[in-house]
């Protein structure tokens, strides 16, 4: 049975490329053919254009299904063995630590920072303009642009676990005070890992969800391959520590992230690895 595996269209970055395409084959068709002016219209001019946007538009439709193409091929036909798995992804171990100035006042955070747990009342925090002010979400502050692995313990019925670009809003604005852009998932910048009612999880990246029927473990692993463009959940055996795949996202990541989450009741925790 395959591994769920959602795709986005990485749609900035490839417009970035659609354009850049472009300019090089106005070019290489400059240096190669010499045609008079006067003998070229203004309707001609249109049509060469055209032509060779649509010439960019197809090859780089062509690179994107085919990059996704390759990466799913990879991630279905990885051994998914114990032994695979503790030498493939556990080897990418990675410390990571919640950034006090980034968690919202009702979460609060102990262990040294390893440990967030939802509170009633607000924490005496200090303002800070990463700080997120509507949702109850925390990110770490280790920047990731590798290949990374960490593990989560839950305690809590809708935790929600992932990354996000740095860039992600924090801060409400009067005329959107539920812009999607603050929140974990619902925008092109983050991707998610939410468990709902301990029954079931939704892997989430722009408002899109995946339905997932697979109930909630007591802990999660996360392996990041920047890299290649994966993201990829796992449920962690509490006694032998295997691994069983829940969800992939491929993607292509344009800039460093941040693991993010989110604790509407209950905690999380950051789990040692050795």
């Amino acid at each position: 049975m395959f591994p769920n595996v959602s795709l986005d269209s990485a749609e900035l970055l490839f417009l970035r490329l659609m354009i850049a395409f472009s300019v090089w084959i106005w070019k290489k068709r400059s240096l190669t053919r010499t045609i008079s002016s006067q003998h070229i219209t203004e309707s001609l001019q249109r049509e060469t254009e055209k032509e060779n946007l649509d010439l960019s538009t197809e090859v780089l439709q062509k690179f994107l299904a085919s990059h996704k193409a390759n990466m799913k091929k990879k991630i279905e036909m990885e051994p998914k063995s114990e032994q695979f798995i503790k030498a493939g992804i556990k080897k990418y171990a990675c410390d990571l630590t919640f950034n006090p100035n980034t968690a919202h006042t009702q979460l609060c955070l102990s262990e040294s920072n390893k440990k967030v747990s939802s509170a009633i009342k607000d924490q005496q925090y200090p303002d800070h303009p990463e700080r997120f002010q509507v949702y109850h979400q925390v990110l770490c502050n280790e920047s990731l642009s590798h290949r990374s692995y960490w593990e989560v313990l839950l305690e809590g019925s809708s935790p929600e676990i992932g990354i996000t670009y740095p860039d992600i809003r924090r801060k409400e604005e009067d005329l959107a005070p539920l812009d999607a852009q603050m929140k974990l998932g619902l925008n092109p910048i983050s991707w998610v890992l939410m468990c709902v009612n301990n029954k079931r999880f939704y892997a989430r990246h722009n408002s899109e969800d995946t339905d997932i029927d697979m109930p909630k473990p007591n802990r999660i692993g996360v392996y990041l391959d920047w890299p290649a463009g994966t993201l990829s959940f796992y449920s962690v055996s509490p006694d032998t520590h295997t691994l069983k795949h829940i969800h992939t996202f491929c993607t292509l990541f344009e800039k460093p992230v941040l693991p993010g989450f989110s604790v509407e009741s209950g905690c999380l925790t950051l789990c040692q690895l050795d």
